[in-house]
């Protein structure tokens, strides 16, 4: 016979609140100081701006109000024999990978308006469109504009509970937003979709996230 005790007692910390995550983003350190140079162009940027300052603030700095866990499915093929038709999976299918994010005056890292101008400028580097079709409309070899990010979703003490990583990123979409003098007191948002090969689940152990975070940043500064 099943223990009810020990089945309430899994819950006795609590279930997961759909408010409680974090999203860090990790850019190749040459598309960094490639969006760094587009900025300055504008004086957008800071002059004495470095590789590292952005990957700080690109893991710590974004505020993500929702972010969608994507979906993962086998497509299947049916195998069909005499009054019978089975199904086996064929290969797998993920969706996109969206996050929404608020949008700061200004930020530490840029002089306005940061968020959209680094994706804008994320996705310039993904095809040269700095100045229209007078910046050639060429697009880079996917190695040089994916990243890796990490969600991870926390208990009430802010400790992660599980970590996914989504390898070979990058943002596919940037969402429109609505500004209106209709409205008051409502905060703009930004939403990005993101494409990527593929995510998977961290191990349970917090010193091996830990671990992933300090290699990817290592690896970028």
């Amino acid at each position: 016979m099943p223990d009810l005790n020990k089945f309430i007692s899994e819950f006795h910390h609590g279930f997961q609140h759909s408010n409680r995550f974090l999203v860090q983003i990790f850019v190749q350190p040459k598309m960094i100081a490639n969006i760094i140079a587009a900025g300055s162009l504008l004086d957008a940027v800071d002059s004495t701006l470095s590789v590292g300052n952005v990957v700080k603030w690109l893991y710590t700095g974004l505020l993500a109000t929702a972010a969608r866990i994507p979906d993962r499915a086998n497509l299947t093929m049916n195998h069909e024999m005499y009054g019978l038709t089975e199904k086996f999976p064929t290969h797998t299918a993920f969706t996109k990978f969206d996050v929404t994010f608020m949008m700061p005056h200004t930020t530490n890292i840029f002089n306005d308006n940061g968020v959209p101008r680094f994706f804008n400028n994320w996705q310039n580097q993904i095809q040269h469109l700095e100045n229209g079709v007078e910046s050639g409309l060429d697009f880079r070899f996917p190695e040089d504009y994916y990243s890796t990010i990490l969600l991870t979703l926390m208990d009430s003490k802010d400790r992660g509970t599980i970590t996914y990583q989504f390898d070979a990123a990058y943002p596919f979409a940037v969402d429109s937003y609505p500004v209106s003098w209709s409205v008051d007191n409502d905060y703009t948002k930004l939403n990005v979709q993101f494409n990527f090969s593929y995510w998977k689940v961290l191990p349970h152990l917090e010193s091996v996230v830990l671990a992933t975070v300090d290699s990817l940043v290592n690896k970028l500064i």
